[in-house]
């Protein structure tokens, strides 16, 4: 039973994971496609680029930390 829960857990981790990282990618290709008609709003759409991107980079770091400490 305890076994069968870890993998549950680790399998919605990873459910959780994957529903977040389209959802990031989602709204980077939403925020990508809007057009900037003023220099604030060009300003705020490379800002809020950089801040999905830092969340995909982050997203990314992490599955790759898991993927090695599941390995050793």
């Amino acid at each position: 039973r305890h076994a069968a829960r870890g993998i549950r857990l680790q399998r919605e981790r990873d459910e959780n994971d994957a529903r977040l990282a389209a959802k990031a990618a989602a709204k980077l290709r939403e925020v990508e496609a809007q057009t900037a008609a003023t220099p604030d709003e060009f300003a705020e759409q490379q800002r809020k680029k950089a801040i999905i991107a830092a969340a995909i980079e982050r997203a990314r770091v992490k599955k790759e930390e898991m993927a090695a400490r599941s390995k050793a």
